[in-house]
């Protein structure tokens, strides 16, 4: 845990720039970029934000992603400023219970949460006589949230898994030109004459082609047949293009 709050200090930086980067305003976001939200690892979890910055800290953030909740709902500036200053520790005590019970999630999770609270996609609506069941909603939303995190896993698996096979076809090297590498390098692959792997058709073939590639790197585009199909067609070109039997 230590480690990883480290980790996020390093890359969040101070506390303000922390804040600044998971702030009310980038909670949109959140909606309009979900793989993102459930599979990177960018994101810390409330636990470890906690950890890095301290527990205060984090309550801070909660609270002022649930302040923002009540003023976009239209009723914050309808009461007084006791009963703002009241809310207000309403609204500390509920941080401070989603922050024991839910500091698993990542803060861009429980931004998605509250944006899908925000849009009454949770049955409750966010009223000031209901803030506390922030917790009660956030219960019932977590088998969802946990439901989009392997939707979205599984779909970011399977994107890498096509990207690292379409990367690997793209630098792969066929048996063929394996072996008209090792030919031009002066090597005899045992491969080559084993015909349990490659059949003589295809070695006759394989070395021809070696033949053209050598003849060519000597400054001869259009070698003759007889200079690639030698006497010994089983044997590879000496250095000097023509059949070691020669």
């Amino acid at each position: 845990m230590q480690k990883a709050a480290e980790k996020t200090r390093l890359r969040l930086g101070s506390e303000a720039e922390a804040l600044a980067l998971y702030s009310v305003d980038q909670r949109p976001k959140c909606v309009a970029e979900q793989a993102e939200v459930f599979t990177s690892e960018k994101a810390p979890t409330l636990t470890v934000f906690a950890e890095a910055y301290g527990e205060a800290v984090a309550v801070k953030w909660l609270l002022i992603q649930l302040h923002d909740l009540c003023m976009r709902m239209g009723w914050w500036d309808t009461v007084t400023a006791d009963e703002q200053r009241r809310l207000t520790e309403r609204l500390g005590r509920v941080a401070a219970s989603v922050m024991r019970s839910y500091g698993w999630l990542k803060l861009t999770e429980l931004m998605y949460f509250l944006n899908e609270m925000e849009a009454g996609k949770l049955g409750q609506l966010f009223m000031l006589r209901n803030v506390e069941k922030v917790t009660d909603c956030l219960k019932a939303f977590v088998p969802s949230l946990l439901e989009l995190r392997s939707h979205h896993y599984e779909a970011e698996t399977q994107r890498k898994r096509l990207a690292e096979a379409e990367d690997r076809a793209r630098t792969a090297v066929t048996r063929d030109e394996w072996l008209i590498g090792e030919l031009l390098a002066g090597r005899k692959p045992e491969m080559l004459y084993n015909r349990l792997l490659v059949s003589e058709a295809d070695c006759e073939r394989i070395l021809v082609e070696a033949r053209r590639r050598w003849f060519r790197l000597q400054g001869e585009e259009n070698p003759t047949w007889e200079q690639l199909h030698p006497r010994s067609a089983g044997v590879a070109p000496r250095a000097d293009g023509a059949d070691k039997n020669d």
